[in-house]
């Protein structure tokens, strides 16, 4: 049994055997053949890594090529620009120069428009002060009276001598008058000046009620015949308008009111027609004064005349005095140098005196006698 058994396990172990053998060599045959198609892989590997590797390094080079000339034209373009930039600087500084000093005006023009808001509200207020004191009759009067005393002042009128206020007066129906100003003429006549505001309304734009209102002071002052009051008047009196739109916006409603005041004796004049009036009356008086100045001239001339004569026998009289004078003093040299001299050299030489006698010289000069006929007596 044991016999038997023993040539299948030799057998069987011999198999064994070249199995191994044969799978160590397969194996062996498989590593090579994996070690060579693995280095066949690699080389392939590597030859397309080394030909990417020289793309990457030809497209490199390509890129930094690209950007020296991009650099150098960036250069060109910075240097062509620099000037650019510094005048855009430049501007720049303007811009905030400009825009501090629009800044600045801004400022003092709020200023400004403030202070002129300010003095509207002021001048309003003052304008309608002044409007509420024309309501007031009296106002307006007063206001008439002081317009016509610096008419009357620039004119060259002096108070108290060329023209008087309020002077009172009686007409010929045995009324008190006293009208506003009397202006006196050279020759010793008066025009007698009443001044009005009369305004229907305080704008005075109501031209038929300004002209209504004017018609009512116009009557007013011809019935009252100031130059019934004053002899040396003319007959018509001068009523004074302070503005001249007073009576242009009358005359616009009512053409006839001139010419109807003037048939009642009364004369409608604004500052610039009496202004016109007062400037002749003026003229007038410098004439006079002219005139009189040259009388007194011409009589002062006369006087100085007859006084330069009776100065003239006075100076020929002191001119025969002073000649009989010289005479005198002459005759008596003489009568010196003949007599007196002769004895006091005589006791000079008895009594040894050393001092010599002075001897006077004769006066030879004569006063003249005045040649002018205004000084001969």
């Amino acid at each position: 049994m044991h016999g038997r058994l023993s040539v299948p396990s030799a057998l069987l172990a011999h198999m064994n055997t070249d199995a191994v053998l044969i799978a160590v060599v397969t194996l062996a045959i498989g590593l090579a053949l994996g070690w060579l198609i693995g280095a066949g892989l690699t080389r392939a590997q590597l030859a397309a890594r080394l030909a990417a590797a020289e793309t990457a390094r030809d497209l490199q080079g390509s890129r930094v090529e690209a950007l020296e000339a991009d650099a150098g034209i960036a250069a060109d373009l910075a240097q062509m620009v620099a000037p650019l930039a510094q005048t855009v600087t430049r501007l720049e500084a303007h811009v905030r120069e400009f825009e501090r000093e629009r800044t600045d005006q801004f400022a003092r023009l709020d200023g400004r428009m403030a202070a002129i808001a300010e003095n509207d509200i002021q001048l309003q207020a003052a304008t309608q002060q002044v409007l509420q004191a024309l309501h007031s009759s009296g106002t307006r009067g007063s206001w008439a009276e002081i317009h016509l005393r610096r008419v009357v002042e620039y004119a060259g009128l002096r108070d108290r001598v060329d023209f008087g206020t309020q002077v009172n007066g009686v007409n010929g129906n045995g009324a008190r008058v006293r009208p506003d100003m009397i202006v006196r003429l050279p020759e010793g006549g008066i025009v007698v000046i009443d001044a009005k505001a009369p305004l229907a309304d305080v704008a005075g734009r109501d031209g038929t009620a300004q002209a209504k209102l004017l018609r009512g002071h116009v009557a007013a002052l011809a019935a009252k015949e100031y130059w019934s009051a004053f002899p040396t008047a003319p007959q018509f009196t001068v009523m004074f308008l302070p503005n001249e739109g007073i009576l242009s916006t009358a005359l616009d409603a009512d053409a006839s009111l001139l010419e109807d005041a003037l048939g009642k004796g009364v004369v409608l004049a604004t500052p610039a027609t009496l202004l016109a009036l007062l400037k002749t009356i003026a003229l007038g008086w410098r004439q006079q004064a002219i005139g009189e100045s040259a009388q007194e001239l011409l009589a002062l001339g006369q006087e100085l005349h007859a006084r330069l004569g009776t100065m003239g026998g006075h100076l020929e009289k002191l001119g025969s005095t002073l000649g009989r004078a010289v005479e005198d003093y002459n005759r008596l040299l003489s009568s010196m140098e003949s007599r007196v001299l002769i004895s006091a050299r005589r006791m000079r030489d008895l009594g040894g005196y050393a001092e010599e006698v002075p001897e006077p010289a004769p006066v030879e000069a004569m006063p003249r006698r005045p040649s002018a006929e205004e000084l001969r007596s």
